[in-house]
């Protein structure tokens, strides 16, 4: 047996010097740099020693060629250490992740521009990556070639490419020194994108020495009857599936291995409960989330709608602390109109608990206390609205009439701000409009540190007024106030004010509240055993929802984040939520919280258009202007999925459960405008290509403000072609636009009589129908409810006057009542409500959230509907903007359904590589004039693909599509993904973690 290497470590600046023993060293001999070593001894010793070496500074260690001084650079290092009675083992290892942290300076937090300049300067600069594999095994360093670097490269690669990279300097190997240990140490020098290695592969491929199977003449060509990305997985599916599974390995198999008794158990307390047991597909999903929260804090599901999130989500948590043999406290966070299902669920699905809403701290207290006079665990069922309000708060300083500033009131210093003068920065006193609203600049006194804010109520008089849609005003300048405002009714205030500064004004909203999210913070850290955060896409924003969801999250020790939608297309609607969830995965990747914008440029799409401006031809000497303006667009990089999401999330959707599905199918309806009505419709599309074709700085400003008018105007003026308000100039107001009157409110349009016709069908065949109108501002509404009932029908308006958490039981009434048919605003009951009673959802018209029409879409296709078929109409007019917005929703429906693992078609993918909003795709092809001669048959072909029919419904169809395209989606849940362990790891690298 050999002899332990002596190591000794010096740090002259600190004047430590610490000694033990070694049994492997790493080194790079060309740096002189450590990159691993193994120490061992007393615990003491080993965990101070190991601590020095982590901190950086000079390592000299004995080893059999002699003494060897290496130095350790600070925070560049991951340890891990194990201890056995009074023998301890830490192993210390370069780690990659901290190189990338370390780029990261607390000086680009402040500046997000020169943060923004800092990391494009980090980017272009090398990477270094260390691979340790089995000593002389070629294969396994190629393997880790291949996970260190983006380059897409084949095994037949693999001894060119190790040749040529150690030729070229690119691989080196590591000096490597141990008494147990049998592994080689290589350094992978990576330049931008891997562009070194790329150069390697594809100078192979230049001179023959390396060839891609099947590219050579006369070779038999694998990709010959291949046309699209369908027949390409139909012809490698297999192949790909099975590297897929030799890459990872679930956390659970449910084809291959048992549920565990907790989760049995729960589920016959559900069938005893409830009536019926949770299918298959559920009760994996369950023990997934299980297993994950065994091993982690956070566990997501992504389940499709009305796939029964509630009950797995709280019985995979229930599952995971009935090992711990106790009562617990759990939090359910979840929309407001959601709670009372929420109790209902838990009570169906969790034995000997108790269940109940909170509202206010006094609540939460009461049923506290009952959890600790009791044996049962308790959920406390929260609205993320109570979790997040609390007190309103208004500027405390005072106008100072001699020293004519805004004071501080508690040191009496007044207050500055910061002021930009031709790019110079100064301190002036500060302005009324400094305290419109709370911000980081005015928040404290410079001075003396003092919050410069304070709570206020509805009754309390102060020297600031709370006027909406302006902020906060001091009473003795709401005339500055007014020169500025846009609104009428915030106007109407402030010329009352201006006249009467004295008069008694309330805070609306104002009410005195502390935040229960915060209360539970302070009081209840340690004492909360679980949280359920349900919708959990509504607390992605930088907003005071997703702060209340944050600080639940930090005390709750097990956390379930459960939603249908998680991203809504663009990087930055998740970039909050994963620091509120998993900061420290955000922080290894190099991620500031203050730097949103560089995530979004690392894992989305931005827009940059450069403006040059060439000096004028009078001009004395050469001047190039040059302006950049960075905008955020659609899409999101797969990487988010695969190096935050992968491991803690569970996917499931209704066509998992193995049950035979009602049919589901979205028919799109067009129809065509009367002679006069096209006529006047086309006179407003010209109008507005004729305000696009400025492209003059002041007619594009104009273009900008107006688009949103316009548009809106465009996708309404056909369901009413009346009652239409002039388009005035932003600045000026004078008119621009009168639409013109080419209908009454008393005409029956086609859209209307197509409406009536559907619903009489429906209705005599004993049916309810849900009829969606997004645009409340018309009179939809009211004149289909007159026409309902002039038919006989008995139809209800569903107004935002009914609160949320009766909106469940305002249904079950008028259900009861006898109504046949709802109109409502799809956003009204997008989410959480179940309204099965409704077979035939009909769209008035279309709006511009995809996330509103899915949801909606699905309230009645659940996996409790019974019956045999569930029809959702879409009714548009031809050649007009709402022809082309449910067009690009067909289009933006397929990329979901590839995003979230429905069908592959080639249209999804496609449709993926499109990153433009609706709103901007819609503005774009009006100006252009672009017309879709065949938009009628598109839009049916691709609504028909996503349907969801039975087989026997798809053969006596007439237009068919490919039979693979057509028949439903049968897949079996798709559990966590963890990386596999590779065979040629050795006990070094496991010890390192």
């Amino acid at each position: 047996m050999e002899k332990l290497m002596e190591v000794h470590y010096q740090d002259e600046a600190q004047k430590i010097s610490l000694t033990g023993y070694a049994d492997t060293l790493i080194t790079d001999s060309q740096y002189g740099r450590l990159v691993g070593i193994r120490v061992g001894g007393y615990p003491e010793v080993v965990s101070g020693l190991s601590a020095a070496i982590c901190g950086g500074g000079t390592v000299t260690v004995s080893t059999p060629d002699g003494s060897m001084v290496c130095t350790a650079e600070r925070g560049q290092y991951r340890r891990s250490m194990c201890c056995e009675g009074v023998y301890a083992v830490a192993t210390i290892l370069w780690d990659q992740n901290a190189t990338r942290k370390t780029d990261t300076s607390k000086e680009e937090t402040e500046n997000e521009k020169e943060n923004d300049e800092n990391r494009q300067e980090n980017s272009v600069q090398t990477q270094e990556h260390y691979l340790l594999c089995a000593a002389g095994n070629r294969e396994a360093l190629y393997h880790e070639i291949d996970c260190a670097s983006t380059i897409p490269m084949l095994p037949q690669f693999a001894d060119y490419l190790i040749a040529e990279l150690q030729q070229r300097g690119i691989l080196t190997r590591c000096t490597v020194h141990s008494t147990t240990e049998q592994l080689d140490v290589w350094r992978l020098v990576c330049t931008v994108r891997d562009s070194n290695i790329a150069d390697v592969i594809t100078d192979g491929l230049k001179s023959g020495a390396i060839r891609i199977p099947g590219a050579q003449p006369g070779e038999p060509d694998a990709f010959q009857d291949i046309t699209g990305v369908s027949g390409y997985l139909n012809r490698f599916g297999p192949v790909i599936a099975a590297r897929i599974r030799g890459q990872f390995e679930p956390l659970y198999d449910p084809a291959a291995e048992p549920l565990s008794e907790a989760v049995l158990e729960l589920n016959r307390y559900v069938e005893q409960t409830a009536g019926y047991p949770l299918y298959g597909a559920q009760l994996a999903a369950a023990e997934a989330l299980r297993r994950r929260l065994q091993q982690a804090k956070l566990g997501l599901l992504i389940a499709e709608c009305g796939s029964g999130k509630s009950k797995v989500g709280s019985l995979a948590l229930q599952a995971y602390f009935l090992q711990k043999h106790r009562k617990c406290l759990h939090l359910v966070l979840c929309p407001s109109h959601m709670t009372g299902k929420w109790v209902r669920e838990l009570d169906e699905t969790i034995p000997n608990s108790l269940s109940a809403v909170v509202q206010s701290p006094e609540d939460f207290d009461a049923l506290y206390a009952e959890y600790i006079r009791g044996s049962q665990t308790v959920f406390a069922v929260l609205s993320k609205e109570t979790a997040r309000d609390g007190y309103m708060r208004r500027p405390a300083v005072r106008w100072n009439v001699i020293k004519r500033g805004f004071t501080c009131p508690d040191c009496g210093s007044v207050i500055q701000m910061e002021f930009v003068d031709c790019g110079k920065k100064t301190l002036v006193d500060a302005t009324p409009d400094y305290f419109r609203t709370e911000t980081r600049s005015n928040r404290k006194c410079d001075c003396c540190g003092a919050v410069l804010w304070t709570a206020t109520t509805a009754e309390e008089q102060s020297e600031w007024v709370r006027i909406s849609h302006v902020g906060y005003v001091h009473r003795r300048f709401a005339g500055q106030a007014l020169k500025t405002c846009k609104t009428t009714a915030a106007k109407k205030q402030l010329d009352e004010l201006e006249r009467n500064p004295n008069r008694f004004m309330t805070a609306r909203g104002a009410c005195r509240r502390f935040p229960l999210s915060t209360y539970i913070k302070n009081k209840y850290r340690g004492k909360i055993d679980g949280l359920i955060a349900d919708e959990l896409h509504q607390f992605a924003a930088n907003s005071g929802q997703g702060d209340a969801m944050g600080e639940l999250f930090a005390v709750a020790k097990k956390c379930i984040g459960m939603t249908a939608t998680l991203i809504n297309g663009y990087a930055s609607g998740i970039f909050y939520l994963l620091y509120r969830t998993c900061s420290q995965l955000m922080q290894q990747d190099g991620q500031a919280f203050a730097a949103q914008s560089h995530f979004a440029q690392e894992y989305g799409v931005i827009e940059d258009t450069y403006t040059v401006t060439e000096g004028g031809y009078n001009s004395n000497r050469r001047a190039v202007k040059r302006k950049k303006r960075s905008r955020q667009r659609p899409g999101v990089s797969p990487l988010v999925y695969s190096r935050f999401l992968l491991e803690s999330g569970v996917f499931l959707t209704l066509t998992d459960m193995g049950k035979e599905l009602p049919e589901y199918e979205e028919i799109p309806v067009p129809l065509s405008l009367p002679g006069d009505q096209q006529h006047a419709y086309e006179q407003l599309e010209k109008s507005f290509q004729e305000l696009f074709k400025d492209r003059s700085r002041e007619g594009r400003r104009l273009a900008q403000k107006l688009l949103s008018v316009y548009l809106n105007l465009l996708m309404a003026y056909p369901d009413q072609p009346y009652g239409h308000k002039p388009i005035v100039h932003p600045v000026t107001a004078d008119p621009i636009l009168v639409p013109e009157d080419s209908g009454a409110p008393t005409d029956e349009t086609e859209k209307d009589a197509r409406t009536l016709e559907i619903i009489r069908a429906k209705v005599s065949a004993g049916e309810r129908v849900l009829l969606y109108v997004n645009w409340v501002r018309l009179d939809s509404r009211t004149r289909l409810k007159c026409f309902l009932a002039d038919a006989g029908i008995r139809a209800e308006i569903m107004e935002d006057t009914v609160p949320p958490r009766g909106r469940e039981a305002w249904v079950a009434e008028k259900l009861r009542q006898g109504m046949q048919v709802m109109i409502t605003n799809p956003g009204l009951v997008e989410t959480g409500l179940d309204l099965n009673d409704f077979t035939t959802l009909i769209f008035y018209d279309m709006a511009f959230k995809l996330f509103t029409f899915r949801q909606a879409s699905r309230r009645s296709w659940r996996i409790n509907q019974t019956a045999p078929r569930v029809e959702v109409y879409i009714l548009y007019y031809r050649h007009t903007m709402q022809e082309r917005a449910v067009r690009l929703m067909a289009s933006k429906l397929a990329v979901a359904g590839v995003i979230e693992g429905g069908v592959l078609t080639d249209e999804g993918l496609a449709a993926m590589s499109e990153s433009e909003d609706m709103m901007s795709a819609l503005a774009r092809e009006l100006a252009e004039g672009i017309r879709h001669e065949n938009a009628v048959e598109d839009i049916t072909a691709s609504f028909r693909k996503m349907a969801v029919l039975h087989p026997a419904h798809k053969q006596n169809e007439q237009k068919t599509v490919q039979k693979a395209e057509n028949k439903p989606v049968q897949r079996k849940i798709r559990p966590i993904l963890q990386p596999a362990q590779q065979p040629e790891q050795l006990s070094f690298w496991e010890q390192a973690g």
